[in-house]
């Protein structure tokens, strides 16, 4: 667990346009986002100076927007997301959070009409899930009994700020002494972690959740991406139970994390261990690909050119 008490937060935070000292920062009471948790958001990383899949995240951002109908230009949140880690000196490796919601309401009313966009944009210093120790060992997970709410109440395709049904779920975790929840859907199938997307490994062949409750995560499609590239067999399929206590590896995947090993999910051990040699071969691929142009766009390519004034 990463404590905060001696923290040296980055000084600066972009809010509606323009960079404020972080104990300056702030957002109305009466914004959307606060009361209502109406609006989406986006995590990034930055390794040596370059964002990766950030036209990914964005176009997840743009489709969140779209469907929850809040207009905004995200060629500003580009030129934002870039200006934090440049002010604040995070170009070497740090965690991006962009959060766009539907703005302040002038009284505490869910009417969404009329309503200005408030943008919000932090950096902070990259702080690795799992350190070399608990790699060796995995993480553990316990199934939540609390479910992954589908797309007949809120569609996970949408990455919203409400974020209650994986809290609930992180609470139970916590409470019975596990890293992690695991979150079914409810049909009973396996949807997710609680910010993290789940693979298991049977017979050298990668297993992902097809579940309707499963965020379309950006590095899980990486991974299945880097698994082709390395000839592995996998495919996106209705997952139960049953299939991850016997599975051969089970690992999870998130863009503050990567690739993190499981070790016991409800106190069952995967096989071939927390780190088995189809997560071990992906995990390496996956750290390689963290500064590959293909993968990546330069923060240079993103900021305002020198002596060039930009457009207000």
């Amino acid at each position: 667990m990463t404590l905060y008490d001696d923290y040296d937060a980055p000084p600066y935070i972009h809010v509606d346009g323009g960079l404020v000292a972080r104990a300056e920062a702030a957002v109305s009471p009466l914004d959307h986002g606060f009361m209502h948790g109406d609006g989406c958001f986006e995590a990034l990383v930055v390794t040596e100076g370059r964002i990766f899949m950030l036209d990914a995240h964005l176009e997840r951002m743009r489709r969140s927007l779209r469907a929850l109908r809040i207009d905004y230009d995200l060629d500003r949140l580009r030129t934002a997301i870039a200006e934090v880690v440049h002010a604040n000196g995070l170009g070497e490796a740090s965690f991006v959070k962009a959060i766009v919601s539907r703005g302040a309401s002038p009284a505490p009313s869910p009417d969404p009409r009329g309503l200005v966009p408030t943008c919000v944009v932090f950096g902070e210093p990259l702080m690795h899930m799992v350190d070399k120790q608990a790699e060796r060992a995995g993480i553990t997970l316990k199934t939540a009994a609390v479910r992954r709410n589908g797309p007949e109440t809120l569609d996970a395709k949408i990455k919203s700020l409400n974020y209650l049904n994986p809290i609930l779920a992180k609470i139970e975790a916590i409470e019975a002494g596990a890293d992690e929840a695991l979150l079914l859907d409810t049909n009973g199938e396996v949807a997710e972690a609680t910010t993290e997307n789940i693979f298991v490994v049977h017979g050298g062949r990668l297993r992902t959740p097809s579940s309707s409750a499963a965020l379309e995560g950006v590095t899980r499609g990486v991974v299945e991406r880097l698994a082709t590239d390395l000839g592995m067999a996998s495919e996106r399929a209705r997952l139960t139970l049953a299939d991850v206590y016997s599975a051969d590896e089970v690992f999870l995947t998130s863009t503050a994390g990567g690739v993190i090993p499981v070790g016991a999910v409800d106190g069952r051990r995967p096989d071939h261990g927390p780190l088995g040699p189809v997560t071990r071969a992906l995990r390496d691929a996956y750290e390689r690909v963290l500064t590959d142009p293909a993968f990546t766009t330069g923060l240079d390519e993103l900021l305002p050119k020198p002596g060039r004034r930009r457009a207000s």
